[in-house]
């Protein structure tokens, strides 16, 4: 059997976009809330969300991470339809 020691890690990186351009589907309140995300979740999340040209887009440091902001866009009732997911 193998030990290895130190940092090990096997998850990767998250990111999603959402086109904001028509807002079909998605409110301003929402937009704000997702946009605000850092009075929303823990400190140790490593997201990073940006709003420009009419998009939304978000990254995470870790595939773990991507699970929580997959609950929090959940939690905001934003459509699932309207994100697009990608993983690295």
């Amino acid at each position: 059997m193998k030990i290895r020691s130190g940092f090990v890690s096997n998850s990767s990186s998250c990111s999603f976009t959402i086109d904001t351009i028509s807002r079909t589907g998605i409110t301003k309140e929402q937009i704000e809330r997702l946009m605000d995300y850092r009075s929303n979740v823990p400190r140790y999340e490593t997201w990073s969300i940006t709003a420009k040209s009419g998009m939304i887009r978000g990254t995470s440091g870790t595939g773990n991470g991507g699970v929580g902001m997959k609950r929090y866009i959940k939690m905001l009732q934003i459509d699932g339809g309207l994100v697009v997911w990608r993983y690295n």
